[in-house]
């Protein structure tokens, strides 16, 4: 079985269960949930997994030592808390967050204010509230069509949006009705 096993992962056909995410890590990522007892082959090395793993979790590659690195996307993502073997998986309880070292780079950045002259007449439709504050309207249009429910917001309180755009917006608005 293993043989057979091993001869179907390596083809394009079948789907992977794990993800590598970067060549240097020690964890892979499990792409559905995984029960206990599924033989894992990663970089020509087979082995089980000792536990159930949900999809999204991670799960070591190798036997590690409390103290040693988790690398995750190629970066330190955590250190071990407890000796873990290959196959079993992260949890809290077996890794603490540590992150490697960072440094800053400054730079200078030139920022340039956009040329507005084309708004100089334009105006604002919306309201303000008793705060203060401003706000514009948003009309929420929704439905059911063939079994599928949409929702579409417009916004109400531009009035520069060209006439077209709306004319466009209640075009595709018919189509998905007669969808």
């Amino acid at each position: 079985m293993e043989k057979e096993f091993e001869k179907r992962s390596t083809t394009k056909a079948v789907q992977s269960i794990f993800l590598k995410i970067h060549p240097d890590d020690n964890v892979l990522v499990a792409l559905k949930d995984l029960v206990h007892g599924t033989k894992v082959l990663s970089n020509g090395s087979s082995f089980e997994l000792r536990e159930n793993v949900a999809a999204k979790h991670k799960f070591f590659e190798h036997d590690m030592h409390t103290g040693d690195d988790v690398i995750m996307y190629g970066v330190l993502v955590g250190r071990l808390q407890s000796d873990v073997f290959k196959g079993q998986a992260m949890t809290t309880t077996n890794t603490k967050h540590a992150a490697g070292k960072y440094s800053y780079r400054s730079f200078q950045y030139n920022w340039q204010a956009p040329d507005t002259s084309r708004f100089l007449h334009k105006t604002f439709n919306g309201f303000k509230r008793s705060d203060g504050r401003v706000g514009t309207g948003t009309l929420m249009l929704s439905g059911k069509r063939c079994g599928m429910n949409w929702v579409m917001l417009l916004p109400t309180g531009i009035n520069a949006l060209p006439a077209k755009c709306y004319r466009h917006i209640w075009r595709v608005m018919i189509l998905i009705t007669l969808i």
